[in-house]
Protein backbone atom coordinates (compact mmCIF):
# COMPACT_ATOMS: atom_id res chain seq x y z
CA UNK A 1 0.00 0.00 0.00
CA UNK A 2 1.28 3.40 -0.86
CA UNK A 3 0.07 6.92 0.70
CA UNK A 4 1.03 9.53 -1.59
CA UNK A 5 1.28 13.43 -1.10
CA UNK A 6 1.28 13.28 2.34
CA UNK A 7 3.08 15.43 5.24
CA UNK A 8 5.00 13.08 7.36
CA UNK A 9 6.01 14.58 10.44
CA UNK A 10 9.93 13.22 11.86
CA UNK A 11 9.75 14.25 15.96
CA UNK A 12 13.70 13.84 15.67
CA UNK A 13 14.19 16.83 13.05
CA UNK A 14 10.79 18.61 13.92
CA UNK A 15 9.58 18.65 10.83
CA UNK A 16 7.33 17.38 7.88
CA UNK A 17 8.57 16.23 4.34
CA UNK A 18 6.27 15.93 1.80
CA UNK A 19 6.09 12.22 0.88
CA UNK A 20 4.98 8.85 -0.46
CA UNK A 21 4.62 6.34 2.51
CA UNK A 22 4.95 3.01 1.08
CA UNK A 23 3.89 -0.32 3.52
CA UNK A 24 3.76 -3.84 3.38
CA UNK A 25 4.04 -6.52 6.41
CA UNK A 26 2.87 -3.97 8.56
CA UNK A 27 5.99 -2.10 8.41
CA UNK A 28 7.30 0.96 6.42
CA UNK A 29 9.62 -0.07 3.64
CA UNK A 30 9.55 3.83 1.63
CA UNK A 31 9.49 7.22 2.04
CA UNK A 32 9.90 8.35 -1.55
CA UNK A 33 9.10 12.43 -2.56
CA UNK A 34 7.00 10.64 -5.58
CA UNK A 35 5.40 7.30 -6.26
CA UNK A 36 8.17 4.94 -8.60
CA UNK A 37 7.38 5.25 -12.37
CA UNK A 38 6.44 1.38 -12.28
CA UNK A 39 4.09 0.19 -9.35
CA UNK A 40 2.88 -3.37 -8.82
CA UNK A 41 -0.73 -3.66 -8.17
CA UNK A 42 -0.81 -2.30 -5.02
CA UNK A 43 -3.64 0.16 -3.15
CA UNK A 44 -2.75 3.78 -3.40
CA UNK A 45 -4.37 6.45 -1.20
CA UNK A 46 -4.08 10.28 -2.18
CA UNK A 47 -3.94 12.11 0.99
CA UNK A 48 -3.30 15.53 0.11
CA UNK A 49 -3.71 18.12 2.61
CA UNK A 50 -3.43 15.42 5.46
CA UNK A 51 -0.54 14.75 7.77
CA UNK A 52 0.58 11.95 9.22
CA UNK A 53 2.29 11.29 12.78
CA UNK A 54 4.03 8.84 14.90
CA UNK A 55 1.45 7.03 16.82
CA UNK A 56 1.64 8.33 20.63
CA UNK A 57 3.59 6.06 23.22
CA UNK A 58 2.22 6.03 26.69
CA UNK A 59 5.25 5.31 28.32
CA UNK A 60 3.36 4.46 31.50
CA UNK A 61 -0.38 3.31 32.26
CA UNK A 62 -2.15 0.07 33.91
CA UNK A 63 -4.13 -1.05 30.72
CA UNK A 64 -6.26 -3.28 32.65
CA UNK A 65 -7.33 -1.21 35.28
CA UNK A 66 -7.95 1.93 32.73
CA UNK A 67 -10.44 -0.56 30.85
CA UNK A 68 -12.56 -1.89 33.90
CA UNK A 69 -12.49 2.38 34.19
CA UNK A 70 -14.21 2.38 31.22
CA UNK A 71 -16.70 -0.32 32.25
CA UNK A 72 -17.34 -0.15 35.63
CA UNK A 73 -20.58 2.19 37.00
CA UNK A 74 -18.92 6.10 38.50
CA UNK A 75 -20.04 5.86 41.82
CA UNK A 76 -18.88 9.29 42.71
CA UNK A 77 -20.48 11.40 40.41
CA UNK A 78 -22.25 11.98 43.36
CA UNK A 79 -21.08 12.88 46.81
CA UNK A 80 -24.09 11.86 48.58
CA UNK A 81 -23.68 7.82 49.68
CA UNK A 82 -26.94 7.25 49.70
CA UNK A 83 -27.36 7.43 46.31
CA UNK A 84 -24.39 4.68 45.87
CA UNK A 85 -26.71 2.37 46.81
CA UNK A 86 -29.03 1.57 44.08
CA UNK A 87 -25.87 1.16 41.75
CA UNK A 88 -24.16 -0.90 43.97
CA UNK A 89 -26.91 -3.38 44.68
CA UNK A 90 -27.83 -3.41 40.91
CA UNK A 91 -24.20 -4.91 40.56
CA UNK A 92 -23.78 -7.94 39.41
CA UNK A 93 -20.41 -8.68 40.44
CA UNK A 94 -19.40 -10.94 43.19
CA UNK A 95 -17.16 -8.10 44.44
CA UNK A 96 -17.80 -4.69 43.77
CA UNK A 97 -14.85 -2.69 43.39
CA UNK A 98 -15.38 1.18 42.05
CA UNK A 99 -12.41 3.12 41.90
CA UNK A 100 -12.37 6.86 41.59
CA UNK A 101 -13.12 9.08 44.90
CA UNK A 102 -10.65 11.67 46.46
CA UNK A 103 -11.53 14.15 49.14
CA UNK A 104 -11.39 16.80 46.70
CA UNK A 105 -14.08 15.07 44.45
CA UNK A 106 -16.98 14.04 47.30
CA UNK A 107 -15.10 16.42 49.68
CA UNK A 108 -14.72 13.20 52.96
CA UNK A 109 -12.83 10.32 53.06
CA UNK A 110 -15.45 7.14 52.99
CA UNK A 111 -15.03 4.91 55.98
CA UNK A 112 -15.83 1.05 56.50
CA UNK A 113 -18.85 2.20 59.17
CA UNK A 114 -20.25 3.96 55.91
CA UNK A 115 -20.06 1.27 53.28
CA UNK A 116 -21.48 -1.38 56.72
CA UNK A 117 -24.36 1.21 56.70
CA UNK A 118 -25.52 0.60 52.96
CA UNK A 119 -26.45 -2.84 53.95
CA UNK A 120 -24.44 -4.46 50.87
CA UNK A 121 -24.05 -7.99 51.65
CA UNK A 122 -21.04 -8.46 49.12
CA UNK A 123 -17.56 -7.03 49.67
CA UNK A 124 -16.94 -3.71 48.48
CA UNK A 125 -13.72 -1.65 47.81
CA UNK A 126 -13.66 2.06 46.89
CA UNK A 127 -10.20 2.68 45.86
CA UNK A 128 -8.93 6.17 45.79
CA UNK A 129 -8.32 7.88 42.61
CA UNK A 130 -4.42 7.67 42.77
CA UNK A 131 -4.48 3.86 43.34
CA UNK A 132 -2.98 4.11 46.42
CA UNK A 133 -5.77 3.93 48.95
CA UNK A 134 -8.83 2.32 49.51
CA UNK A 135 -11.45 1.53 51.93
CA UNK A 136 -13.37 -1.82 52.08
CA UNK A 137 -16.69 -3.06 54.25
CA UNK A 138 -16.92 -5.59 56.49
CA UNK A 139 -17.69 -8.22 54.38
CA UNK A 140 -14.37 -7.85 52.12
CA UNK A 141 -12.54 -8.39 55.94
CA UNK A 142 -14.03 -11.03 56.84
CA UNK A 143 -13.98 -12.71 53.35
CA UNK A 144 -10.36 -12.26 52.71
CA UNK A 145 -6.81 -12.18 54.58
CA UNK A 146 -6.08 -8.53 55.71
CA UNK A 147 -5.25 -9.13 59.70
CA UNK A 148 -1.84 -9.08 58.92
CA UNK A 149 -1.93 -5.67 57.29
CA UNK A 150 -3.25 -3.61 60.27
CA UNK A 151 -1.31 -0.75 61.70
CA UNK A 152 1.24 -1.78 58.24
CA UNK A 153 2.33 1.50 55.78
CA UNK A 154 -0.77 3.36 57.05
CA UNK A 155 -3.43 0.58 56.95
CA UNK A 156 -6.46 0.80 59.62
CA UNK A 157 -8.85 -1.92 59.59
CA UNK A 158 -10.45 -0.53 62.70
CA UNK A 159 -11.99 2.23 59.93
CA UNK A 160 -11.37 0.04 57.02
CA UNK A 161 -8.38 1.68 55.02
CA UNK A 162 -6.45 0.32 53.44
CA UNK A 163 -2.49 1.07 51.71
CA UNK A 164 0.04 -0.41 49.40
CA UNK A 165 0.74 -3.62 50.37
CA UNK A 166 -2.66 -4.86 51.87
CA UNK A 167 -4.65 -3.00 48.78
CA UNK A 168 -2.12 -5.08 46.44
CA UNK A 169 -2.76 -8.24 48.42
CA UNK A 170 -6.39 -7.55 48.09
CA UNK A 171 -6.20 -7.27 44.87
CA UNK A 172 -4.45 -10.42 44.23
CA UNK A 173 -6.14 -12.32 46.20
CA UNK A 174 -9.64 -11.06 44.56
CA UNK A 175 -7.98 -12.22 41.11
CA UNK A 176 -10.22 -11.07 38.23
CA UNK A 177 -11.75 -13.19 35.97
CA UNK A 178 -10.60 -14.22 32.94
CA UNK A 179 -13.75 -12.82 31.07
CA UNK A 180 -13.52 -9.60 32.96
CA UNK A 181 -10.06 -9.23 31.69
CA UNK A 182 -10.69 -9.99 28.57
CA UNK A 183 -13.19 -7.34 27.96
CA UNK A 184 -11.16 -4.53 29.97
CA UNK A 185 -8.25 -5.00 27.35
CA UNK A 186 -10.46 -4.89 24.43
CA UNK A 187 -12.36 -1.36 25.97
CA UNK A 188 -8.39 -0.05 26.99
CA UNK A 189 -6.99 -1.21 23.22
CA UNK A 190 -10.47 0.39 21.28
CA UNK A 191 -9.99 3.58 23.70
CA UNK A 192 -5.97 3.85 22.56
CA UNK A 193 -7.86 3.49 19.17
CA UNK A 194 -9.16 6.66 19.41
CA UNK A 195 -6.77 8.67 20.87
CA UNK A 196 -3.89 7.64 18.36
CA UNK A 197 -2.04 5.25 20.61
CA UNK A 198 -0.05 2.55 19.39
CA UNK A 199 2.17 1.47 22.28
CA UNK A 200 1.90 1.30 26.07
CA UNK A 201 4.19 0.55 28.48
CA UNK A 202 1.70 -1.15 31.23
CA UNK A 203 1.74 -2.19 35.00
CA UNK A 204 -0.81 -5.52 35.12
CA UNK A 205 0.85 -8.00 36.76
CA UNK A 206 3.07 -9.09 39.35
CA UNK A 207 4.56 -12.95 40.48
CA UNK A 208 0.97 -14.26 41.66
CA UNK A 209 -0.93 -13.28 38.37
CA UNK A 210 1.74 -14.08 35.68
CA UNK A 211 -0.17 -17.21 34.85
CA UNK A 212 -3.09 -15.35 33.59
CA UNK A 213 -2.26 -11.77 32.58
CA UNK A 214 0.57 -12.06 30.78
CA UNK A 215 -0.84 -14.78 27.92
CA UNK A 216 -4.17 -12.28 27.88
CA UNK A 217 -1.75 -9.41 27.12
CA UNK A 218 -0.01 -10.90 23.93
CA UNK A 219 -3.43 -11.07 21.94
CA UNK A 220 -3.98 -7.69 21.61
CA UNK A 221 -2.26 -5.71 18.40
CA UNK A 222 -1.24 -3.03 20.72
CA UNK A 223 2.92 -2.42 21.02
CA UNK A 224 3.24 -3.39 24.65
CA UNK A 225 6.06 -3.18 26.87
CA UNK A 226 5.17 -5.19 30.14
CA UNK A 227 6.50 -4.25 33.67
CA UNK A 228 5.93 -6.67 35.83
CA UNK A 229 5.59 -5.41 39.95
CA UNK A 230 7.91 -7.53 42.21
CA UNK A 231 8.59 -6.99 45.86
CA UNK A 232 12.26 -8.81 46.22
CA UNK A 233 15.05 -9.49 43.74
CA UNK A 234 14.01 -13.10 44.40
CA UNK A 235 10.88 -12.67 42.70
CA UNK A 236 13.01 -11.06 39.53
CA UNK A 237 14.31 -14.35 39.57
CA UNK A 238 10.77 -16.42 39.07
CA UNK A 239 9.75 -13.44 36.91
CA UNK A 240 12.84 -14.17 34.81
CA UNK A 241 11.86 -18.04 34.69
CA UNK A 242 8.42 -17.78 34.22
CA UNK A 243 8.62 -15.50 30.92
CA UNK A 244 11.33 -17.68 29.14
CA UNK A 245 7.80 -19.52 28.41
CA UNK A 246 6.75 -16.61 26.09
CA UNK A 247 9.33 -15.00 24.29
CA UNK A 248 8.94 -11.37 23.09
CA UNK A 249 6.96 -10.65 19.68
CA UNK A 250 6.47 -8.12 17.33
CA UNK A 251 3.81 -6.95 19.48
CA UNK A 252 4.67 -7.88 23.24
CA UNK A 253 7.71 -7.42 25.05
CA UNK A 254 8.94 -8.10 29.03
CA UNK A 255 11.58 -5.45 29.08
CA UNK A 256 10.97 -3.88 32.66
CA UNK A 257 10.58 -4.62 36.58
CA UNK A 258 8.34 -2.09 38.74
CA UNK A 259 8.90 -1.42 42.01
CA UNK A 260 7.06 0.65 44.38
CA UNK A 261 9.42 2.93 46.71
CA UNK A 262 6.54 5.37 48.44
CA UNK A 263 2.42 5.78 47.63
CA UNK A 264 0.95 8.86 46.54
CA UNK A 265 0.67 12.32 48.13
CA UNK A 266 -2.93 12.58 47.84
CA UNK A 267 -3.18 9.49 50.16
CA UNK A 268 -0.47 10.71 52.22
CA UNK A 269 1.92 8.08 51.64
CA UNK A 270 4.41 9.84 49.12
CA UNK A 271 7.70 9.99 51.28
CA UNK A 272 8.70 13.67 52.20
CA UNK A 273 11.39 15.19 53.87
CA UNK A 274 9.20 18.26 55.30
CA UNK A 275 6.10 17.03 57.41
CA UNK A 276 2.62 17.30 55.27
CA UNK A 277 1.01 21.01 55.81
CA UNK A 278 -2.31 18.80 56.41
CA UNK A 279 -1.06 16.41 58.39
CA UNK A 280 2.15 17.80 60.64
CA UNK A 281 2.99 14.67 62.38
CA UNK A 282 3.33 12.70 59.28
CA UNK A 283 6.31 12.17 56.09
CA UNK A 284 4.68 9.26 54.38
CA UNK A 285 7.34 6.46 53.97
CA UNK A 286 9.32 4.22 52.01
CA UNK A 287 8.97 0.68 51.28
CA UNK A 288 12.42 -0.36 51.00
CA UNK A 289 15.66 0.89 52.10
CA UNK A 290 18.81 2.58 50.56
CA UNK A 291 20.56 -0.85 50.84
CA UNK A 292 17.30 -2.65 50.02
CA UNK A 293 17.05 -0.85 46.56
CA UNK A 294 20.58 -1.53 45.98
CA UNK A 295 19.69 -5.39 46.02
CA UNK A 296 17.22 -4.51 43.36
CA UNK A 297 19.06 -2.36 41.50
CA UNK A 298 21.96 -5.15 41.35
CA UNK A 299 19.49 -7.77 40.24
CA UNK A 300 18.04 -6.04 37.30
CA UNK A 301 21.72 -5.30 35.83
CA UNK A 302 22.06 -9.31 36.44
CA UNK A 303 19.45 -9.67 34.71
CA UNK A 304 19.87 -6.99 32.30
CA UNK A 305 16.38 -5.56 32.82
CA UNK A 306 15.19 -2.41 33.11
CA UNK A 307 13.90 -1.28 36.95
CA UNK A 308 11.29 1.44 36.80
CA UNK A 309 10.79 2.75 39.77
CA UNK A 310 7.65 4.62 41.46
CA UNK A 311 8.67 7.63 43.36
CA UNK A 312 6.88 10.72 44.30
CA UNK A 313 8.08 12.06 47.19
CA UNK A 314 11.42 13.71 47.34
CA UNK A 315 12.98 12.14 50.25
CA UNK A 316 12.10 8.41 48.52
CA UNK A 317 13.62 9.89 45.58
CA UNK A 318 17.06 11.10 47.54
CA UNK A 319 17.12 7.43 48.77
CA UNK A 320 16.91 6.00 44.82
CA UNK A 321 19.43 8.65 44.28
CA UNK A 322 21.39 7.21 47.09
CA UNK A 323 21.31 3.80 45.72
CA UNK A 324 21.73 4.78 42.15
CA UNK A 325 25.26 6.58 42.90
CA UNK A 326 26.38 3.36 45.12
CA UNK A 327 25.94 1.10 42.18
CA UNK A 328 26.95 3.67 39.46
CA UNK A 329 30.31 4.11 41.75
CA UNK A 330 30.64 -0.05 41.92
CA UNK A 331 29.53 -1.44 38.69
CA UNK A 332 29.88 -0.66 35.09
CA UNK A 333 26.87 -2.01 33.94
CA UNK A 334 25.39 -0.70 30.60
CA UNK A 335 21.77 -0.43 32.03
CA UNK A 336 19.50 2.62 31.87
CA UNK A 337 17.16 2.31 34.61
CA UNK A 338 14.04 4.62 34.78
CA UNK A 339 12.45 6.69 37.62
CA UNK A 340 8.60 7.36 37.01
CA UNK A 341 6.78 10.57 38.50
CA UNK A 342 9.21 12.13 40.18
CA UNK A 343 6.53 14.90 41.80
CA UNK A 344 8.87 16.29 43.93
CA UNK A 345 12.60 17.14 43.30
CA UNK A 346 14.98 19.79 44.30
CA UNK A 347 17.18 21.46 41.86
CA UNK A 348 20.66 19.63 43.53
CA UNK A 349 18.34 16.02 42.73
CA UNK A 350 17.71 16.70 39.33
CA UNK A 351 21.33 17.83 38.35
CA UNK A 352 22.49 14.29 40.36
CA UNK A 353 19.66 12.66 38.06
CA UNK A 354 21.34 14.17 34.95
CA UNK A 355 24.49 12.46 36.27
CA UNK A 356 23.47 9.12 36.26
CA UNK A 357 22.14 6.52 34.23
CA UNK A 358 18.53 7.65 34.34
CA UNK A 359 15.56 8.11 32.40
CA UNK A 360 12.57 9.68 33.84
CA UNK A 361 8.42 9.48 33.30
CA UNK A 362 6.29 12.05 33.61
CA UNK A 363 2.46 12.83 33.71
CA UNK A 364 1.99 16.70 33.02
CA UNK A 365 -1.62 16.10 33.66
CA UNK A 366 -1.07 15.70 37.65
CA UNK A 367 -0.19 19.12 37.87
CA UNK A 368 -3.41 20.28 36.62
CA UNK A 369 -5.73 17.50 38.56
CA UNK A 370 -3.27 17.81 41.91
CA UNK A 371 -3.57 21.85 41.82
CA UNK A 372 -5.58 22.06 44.87
CA UNK A 373 -4.61 18.98 46.90
CA UNK A 374 -1.09 19.71 46.77
CA UNK A 375 -1.10 22.78 48.04
CA UNK A 376 -2.92 21.49 51.05
CA UNK A 377 0.05 18.74 51.44
CA UNK A 378 2.48 20.71 50.47
CA UNK A 379 1.66 24.55 51.52
CA UNK A 380 2.42 27.14 48.49
CA UNK A 381 6.05 27.66 49.06
CA UNK A 382 7.17 24.46 49.36
CA UNK A 383 4.95 23.66 46.04
CA UNK A 384 6.62 26.30 44.25
CA UNK A 385 9.88 25.13 45.36
CA UNK A 386 9.81 21.70 44.38
CA UNK A 387 6.75 20.47 43.38
CA UNK A 388 5.64 19.11 39.70
CA UNK A 389 9.45 19.81 38.28
CA UNK A 390 8.75 19.01 34.75
CA UNK A 391 10.27 22.76 33.13
CA UNK A 392 13.19 22.14 35.13
CA UNK A 393 13.78 18.55 33.10
CA UNK A 394 13.27 19.80 30.32
CA UNK A 395 15.60 22.70 30.78
CA UNK A 396 18.52 20.46 31.82
CA UNK A 397 17.98 18.47 29.34
CA UNK A 398 17.19 15.13 31.27
CA UNK A 399 15.67 11.96 29.09
CA UNK A 400 12.14 11.98 29.96
CA UNK A 401 8.70 10.70 28.33
CA UNK A 402 5.35 11.67 29.06
CA UNK A 403 2.85 9.55 30.04
CA UNK A 404 -0.95 9.12 31.22
CA UNK A 405 -0.80 6.60 34.46
CA UNK A 406 -4.34 6.10 33.38
CA UNK A 407 -6.64 5.31 35.18
CA UNK A 408 -5.31 7.60 37.38
CA UNK A 409 -6.09 9.91 34.98
CA UNK A 410 -7.03 10.95 31.30
CA UNK A 411 -5.05 8.54 28.61
CA UNK A 412 -5.97 11.40 26.36
CA UNK A 413 -2.58 12.23 24.59
CA UNK A 414 -4.12 15.07 23.07
CA UNK A 415 -5.49 16.74 26.08
CA UNK A 416 -1.97 15.44 28.08
CA UNK A 417 -0.17 17.38 25.51
CA UNK A 418 -2.18 20.98 26.64
CA UNK A 419 -1.15 20.25 29.85
CA UNK A 420 2.71 19.74 28.87
CA UNK A 421 2.09 22.88 27.36
CA UNK A 422 2.90 25.06 30.68
CA UNK A 423 6.20 23.42 31.02
CA UNK A 424 7.48 22.88 27.60
CA UNK A 425 6.89 23.35 24.15
CA UNK A 426 4.76 21.46 22.10
CA UNK A 427 7.30 20.01 20.02
CA UNK A 428 9.54 18.69 23.01
CA UNK A 429 6.00 17.24 24.45
CA UNK A 430 5.54 15.02 21.43
CA UNK A 431 9.29 13.82 21.10
CA UNK A 432 8.42 13.07 24.98
CA UNK A 433 5.12 10.80 23.87
CA UNK A 434 6.64 9.07 20.78
CA UNK A 435 10.42 9.00 20.55
CA UNK A 436 11.54 8.87 23.87
CA UNK A 437 9.39 6.28 25.18
CA UNK A 438 10.44 3.95 22.19
CA UNK A 439 14.49 4.79 23.53
CA UNK A 440 13.21 3.95 27.18
CA UNK A 441 11.68 0.66 26.10
CA UNK A 442 14.99 -0.18 23.52
CA UNK A 443 13.30 0.15 20.58
CA UNK A 444 14.45 3.39 19.17
CA UNK A 445 14.32 2.56 15.31
CA UNK A 446 10.63 0.92 15.47
CA UNK A 447 8.39 2.66 17.92
CA UNK A 448 7.88 6.38 17.40
CA UNK A 449 9.03 7.44 14.25
CA UNK A 450 8.12 6.93 10.72
CA UNK A 451 10.68 5.69 8.75
CA UNK A 452 11.89 2.59 6.26
CA UNK A 453 12.19 -0.07 9.04
CA UNK A 454 9.91 1.08 11.74
CA UNK A 455 6.32 -0.28 12.17
CA UNK A 456 3.31 1.37 10.37
CA UNK A 457 1.34 2.81 13.24
CA UNK A 458 0.59 6.87 13.36
CA UNK A 459 -2.14 8.98 13.16
CA UNK A 460 -3.28 11.30 10.52
CA UNK A 461 -5.06 14.67 11.06
CA UNK A 462 -6.82 16.93 8.15
CA UNK A 463 -4.46 19.96 9.64
CA UNK A 464 -0.83 20.64 11.46
CA UNK A 465 -0.99 19.53 15.03
CA UNK A 466 1.32 22.66 15.54
CA UNK A 467 -0.63 25.21 14.74
CA UNK A 468 -3.97 24.68 16.56
CA UNK A 469 -4.36 26.53 19.51
CA UNK A 470 -4.05 24.70 23.15
CA UNK A 471 -7.76 24.82 23.35
CA UNK A 472 -8.14 23.07 20.75
CA UNK A 473 -5.95 20.35 21.48
CA UNK A 474 -8.27 18.47 23.96
CA UNK A 475 -10.99 17.92 21.21
CA UNK A 476 -8.77 16.19 18.60
CA UNK A 477 -9.45 12.92 17.38
CA UNK A 478 -7.78 11.70 14.82
CA UNK A 479 -9.29 10.92 11.25
CA UNK A 480 -7.52 7.98 10.70
CA UNK A 481 -5.85 5.63 12.66
CA UNK A 482 -2.84 3.49 11.06
CA UNK A 483 -1.97 0.02 12.87
CA UNK A 484 0.20 -2.33 12.24
CA UNK A 485 0.44 -1.48 8.32
CA UNK A 486 -3.95 -0.95 7.90
CA UNK A 487 -5.77 1.93 7.75
CA UNK A 488 -8.80 3.10 9.08
CA UNK A 489 -11.18 5.78 9.65
CA UNK A 490 -12.29 7.07 12.71
CA UNK A 491 -15.53 8.63 13.51
CA UNK A 492 -15.11 12.54 14.02
CA UNK A 493 -16.85 12.44 16.90
CA UNK A 494 -16.59 9.60 19.09
CA UNK A 495 -13.46 8.21 17.27
CA UNK A 496 -14.87 4.69 17.04
CA UNK A 497 -12.94 2.89 13.91
CA UNK A 498 -15.64 3.03 11.02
Amino acid sequence: MWLKNIQVYDPILQQYDDSCVHIRNHLITELLPDLPKRLSKETVLDLKGYYLYPGFIDSHCHLLGFGASLLEKNLFETPDPSRWFEPMQADTRDVLVYRGWSEDIIGFTPTKQLLDSLGIDKPVLLTRKCGHAGIVNTKTLQTFSLNQYHQLDGTDLSTGFLTEKALLSLYQQMQTCKGSQEASLKAAYQACQRFGICSVHTEDCSISTLETVIPLLRTTPLHLHEKILVNSPEEMDQAIEFCKKYPDTDTFSFGSFKVYMDGSLGAHNANIMHAYSDKPDQHGFSFYTTDELIRFIQSANHHKKQLAIHVIGDQALEKCLQAFEYVASHSDSAMIHRLVHVQMASSDQLSRIKKLPLFINIQPAFAEADRQMAVLRLGSARLAEIGYPYHDIAVKQIPFSISSDAPVETMNPFLILSHAERFMSRKEAFFAYSVAGAIQSHFPNSLGVLKPGSYADGFILPYDLFSVTTEQLADIIPSHLLSNGEICSLNSTTGEVL
